[in-house]
Parts: C-alpha cells; structure tokens; sequence
C-alpha cells in the first residue's frame, strides 16, 4: 500500500502528528523529507508518500520539476519487488437515441395519466410518481456498455514535443522573474501551444 498526495498537513504541528500516529497504526511512514511546493524562493514540505517502509527497505525518493505546477513531483522507486501486470480495457456508457426510440418513449408518455403528478398537494408525492414514470426512459433508451483499448494518441508529432520542452523552460523563468515583458511572453507562448495541440489533435 501507498498512500501519496498534496495534504498540506505539516503547517499545523498537531495535526501531523495526530496523521503520523493513525498512519503508524498501519506500519505506515512518510518518506518525503525534502520540500515540494516553491512559493516566493521559499519551500515547504506539504505533499507525502506514506508506504511500509519495512516491507519495501529499499527504496528512494527523489524531486522532479515538471514546470507544471508551483509543486516538485515526487518520483517514488521501489526496488526488487515483484509486481503483477494486469491489462485493463476501458468500458463506454451510451444510450441509442433513434426515431424509433424516441416515438417509443413518447408513446408511453402519452399513455401516462398525469394528475398524479401535476396536480397533487403532496411534493413528497409528486416526485415519487413522477420517477415512477421515469422507468419508461430506461425501457426505450438502456444503456449499451463497449469495451476498447486505449490507443496511443497519434497527434503528439516531434515539434509539439520540443515546444512543450520549451514551454517548460520558460516556465522555470516565468516562475522566478518578475520580469512583465518575460511573464507576458510565456503567456503568450502557452495561448499559441494551445492552438497547436488542440489543432493537431482534431487532424
């Protein structure tokens, strides 16, 4: 078991040791010692891995600047284990809406008596015999589930790597400049890249 993600539990000393305490109960210990979110040339320490530092003795945890966000990514590696690989395939939920369905669906609404509904007195009332009538939209419109593999996307050409690379770059800058002229370009950057990527995935 690993639990791992952004508590922000260390700015109050009492709930962090009441946390420890309840993760120690399961033999589990924070291995994250260095800080993870930068703010102002300052760090703090406010995201945790949490795992059975017994059970897997040798491990090492290290930080990694993705230039996405104002916190360091914490890249776990667990060492001489054995894990089992399970394929997984994706399942979609739809509904057939047709002609044939739809002329079905209002057919049973007309059938309806609808003054159980409409007019009584009682909400509690009217809201249960209206879902009762709601059984005919599952009966003409069920729900179909399909299984498919997730595919590679096929838009992520060479360019649009080394821009993102770039804009990761620019990013480092953006972060610790007060520079408007830097911070404004990068801006700018980020609206073009945008385009391109939400460009390349529709061709």
């Amino acid at each position: 078991m690993v639990i791992c993600g952004d508590l922000n539990y260390l700015t109050e000393s009492s709930v962090k040791q009441n946390l420890e305490s309840i993760m120690k109960t399961f033999n589990l210990t924070q291995v994250v010692t260095f800080p993870t979110r930068m703010c102002n040339n300052k760090g703090t320490l406010i995201d945790s891995i949490f795992l059975d530092n017994e059970k897997f003795q040798n491990l090492s945890v290290h930080s990694f600047d993705s230039g996405l966000s104002d916190h360091v990514a914490q890249i776990l590696t667990l060492k001489n284990i054995t894990v089992l690989l399970q394929k997984y395939t994706h399942t979609s939920k739809t509904r057939i809406m047709d002609d044939k369905s739809i002329a079905n669906f209002q057919s049973h609404l007309r059938e309806e008596a609808w003054d159980s509904v409409c007019n009584s007195e009682d909400v509690n009332e009217m809201y249960n015999n209206f879902h009762c009538i709601l059984r005919h939209f599952e009966n003409s419109f069920p729900l179909r589930y399909k299984s498919y593999i997730t595919k590679q996307n096929g838009w992520t050409t060479k360019g649009i790597k080394i821009s993102c690379q770039r804009k990761r770059d620019l990013y480092f800058m953006y972060r610790h400049s007060n520079n408007p002229q830097i911070k404004e370009y990068y801006k700018r950057y980020c609206a073009i890249l945008r385009k391109v990527i939400n460009l390349a995935k529709k061709l």
